[in-house]
């Protein structure tokens, strides 16, 4: 088997796991030191196929993160971005989310809070608050709606 054979059979092996960007096949082709020409043709290759494609990768990116360990559109963002994903694919990415951020920050809220209910209510609140904000959400948006979650599920 060729070099290009060799380096495509790894891709096709990277692509079988799960899908990934162009940055990350390409990456990972340069790691297990492949020629930049037959990293090229092997991409070009897969790209033809349709078996890389950014923006598909980034729409499942954007879906995953959101069902698994939800986090504001910024930390997602930023989550593309380094994944070598181009500025238009990640606005396209994330325009098709159906949930606005303020309703994902709110079941994360809603979430959370369970586990904090034994705790006095000031103190649930500064913990929820801390970690909202270390998902990247808007300290305002996040003081808005903790006071809503807050006063909903304590009392």
């Amino acid at each position: 088997m060729d070099n290009i054979g060799k380096a495509k059979k790894f891709a096709l092996k990277l692509l079988n796991v799960r899908d990934r960007s162009e940055k990350e096949i390409i990456s990972s082709l340069t790691e297990n030191k492949f020629s930049e020409h037959d990293i090229i043709e092997v991409v070009l290759s897969l790209k033809e196929k349709g078996l890389i494609n950014d923006l598909r990768f980034a729409k499942e990116w954007v879906d995953y993160v959101l069902r698994t360990s939800p986090r504001s559109q910024s930390l997602i963002r930023q989550d593309l971005v380094q994944k070598g994903i181009p500025e238009n694919t990640i606005e396209e990415a994330l325009s098709s989310v159906v949930l606005s951020e303020k309703e994902v920050l709110k079941n994360i809220a809603a979430k959370r809070l369970k586990g904090l209910d034994n705790l006095p209510k000031t103190k649930a609140k500064g913990k929820l608050f801390r970690y909202l904000v270390s998902k990247g959400f808007d300290i305002e948006m996040v003081d808005e709606v903790i006071a809503k979650v807050i006063d909903d599920e304590i009392e």
